[in-house]
């Protein structure tokens, strides 16, 4: 008889397996899955989850809290990052636990999470993000709205982008209760469900109406190459070239206009081009990264 129960019901997928599986031939890849499959599951049994089973290279796996899951998450990241890449989602809700599986639309939604994250990207529904302690909470960000087959309304992605190696470093620290974030040294960008990011040895990353910028705003006030990005001396700069300007709004509620010049980006705020910025900020590109 199924039983209903409120869990963080979570998945983690192990990446390029196609190509693990072409390079390194089935056996030493098979080897290599199976012993990151192992890793996974005593990462979650060390923050009492529960390994529901494995799909191909992907686990299952239930957390009494959000909290519990994100740091298995954060764990599996830094474990793994450097033999394989891996991508994990979670959404926490009612399911139905049956002996060896689980169901229902908790069980779908987190399913739907972990297929829009890439690797070294840990992703969760808002509802989850706010379900979180404060301080993990604060290493959030909104990343999507998204719209799942089934719901009424889209859903709002919140999560950690984590670029391992050059990147950025998960660690837990010797007090188990905090995780702390390296730097994140890639910009995201994110301008309505249109998503890019800005990395320190990319060129400048140029918004505006033309095909061919990074980040494309179709609006009659931006210029076809209105603004750009880049990463340079240690920070982040914006720059104007367009005829209406660009302004940029700081977290606390401050606004820099932009005209025909650059400025120092901080790390968190937004971006409007060719207008004003209004109290709902509808048509702003918002952006964030790290030290």
């Amino acid at each position: 008889m199924a039983q209903d129960e409120e869990l963080t019901v979570f998945f983690a997928d192990i990446c390029d397996s196609t190509e693990l599986y072409e390079v390194q031939g089935d056996t030493v890849a098979h080897e290599q899955i199976d012993n990151a499959i192992k890793i996974l599951g005593r990462i979650t049994a060390n923050h009492q989850g529960t390994l529901i089973k494995t799909i191909g290279d992907e686990v299952m796996c239930t957390f009494p809290t959000p909290d519990a899951a994100f740091r298995a998450a954060a764990e599996m990241h830094e474990t793994l990052c450097k033999e394989l890449r891996v991508k994990t989602g979670f959404h926490t809700g009612p399911v139905l636990r049956e002996p060896g599986d689980l169901y229902g639309d908790t069980v779908n939604v987190a399913s739907r999470v972990v297929g829009m994250s890439k690797a070294g990207e840990i992703l969760m529904t808002r509802a989850t993000a706010d379900l979180l302690s404060p301080d993990l909470r604060g290493l959030t960000h909104k990343i999507c709205q998204a719209t799942f087959k089934g719901k009424s309304h889209p859903v709002s992605i919140h999560g950690v982008v984590l670029e391992d190696d050059e990147m950025t470093t998960v660690t837990q620290s010797v007090d188990s209760s905090h995780i702390q974030l390296g730097s994140l040294r890639t910009m995201v960008l994110l301008y309505h469900d249109a998503r890019t990011e800005v990395a320190l040895d990319c060129p400048a990353t140029v918004l505006g109406r033309s095909a061919d910028c990074g980040l494309i705003v179709d609006n009659p006030k931006v210029s076809r190459r209105h603004a750009s990005i880049e990463y340079k001396q240690g920070a982040y700069y914006l720059t104007d070239h367009s005829t209406n300007g660009t302004y940029l709004v700081f977290p606390g509620g401050e606004r820099q206009f932009l005209k025909r010049e650059g400025t120092r980006m901080p790390k968190s705020g937004f971006i409007l081009l060719g207008e004003y910025p209004d109290d709902e900020l509808e048509n702003a590109i918002e952006f964030w990264c790290g030290d």
